[in-house]
Order: C-alpha cells, then structure tokens, then sequence
C-alpha cells in the first residue's frame, strides 16, 4: 500500500503535504494506539497493578489524547483539503461567495505557516 502526498509550495524554501491517501497512512498508527492501550487494559486487571497504577494510568490519558489528537488533525487535512479545492480551483464559486473566499484566504495561510511549522520537517 503506497502513501500519496500532494504538496503545496508556499515559498521558494517551504512547503507543506497534505496526505492523500488518509486511511492507508494512519491506520498503522491507530492500530499500535490501540493495541497499546488494549495492553494497559489488561494490564489493569492484573492483581500486581498496585505498584505501576499510576504510571499506567498516565499511559492511558497520554495515548487517548494522542489518539483524540491524530484523528482531529486528520478531519482538519480533510476538511482544509476539500475547501481548498473549492475555493482555490474555482474563480465561479469565488466570484459567487466573495466573502466566504476572503475567510478561506485566511485561513488558508494560518493553515498552511501551521503545517509548515508542523510537520513534513522528516520526509
């Protein structure tokens, strides 16, 4: 299964990817959050628990958090995405929605100096 980013160039030195192709590159992820936190489940239900109780718990709220975390940054790049092709691909629909487009614009660019900022520093 291959990822598919599309990149967006915002200068000469910076761009950002957007994944593509959303389910083949977080599922990995969701999966070991999730068998992560199947193991810190089980490992509750041991009777020698009392000693590592805290330190699992805090395990279970830092990996929900991250998994709260990835999911909403995913319907972000869905959402963002499919706006951008809206607002961005069409002169029609900008014409027809100016004030909605001068929102777009804006948001546009916090989005995109947030994702520069952000990630795709590792590929």
């Amino acid at each position: 299964m291959s990822v598919i980013f599309w990149y967006t160039t915002i200068t000469d030195d910076y761009f950002i990817c957007i994944m593509k192709s959303f389910s083949c590159l977080i599922s990995p992820a969701e999966r070991c959050l999730l068998l992560v936190q199947v193991q810190l489940q089980n490992m509750l239900t041991s009777k020698f628990i009392a000693y590592f109780l805290d330190e699992v718990s805090t395990w279970q709220k830092r990996l929900s958090t991250a998994d709260m975390v990835i999911s909403i940054w995913m319907e972000v790049q869905r959402t963002w995405s499919h706006l951008e092709s809206i607002f961005i691909g069409s002169e029609d629909i900008r014409k027809q929605l100016p004030e909605d487009s001068d929102r777009f614009d804006k948001i546009d660019v916090d989005f995109k100096v947030f994702t520069v900022y952000n990630s795709c520093s590792y590929f």
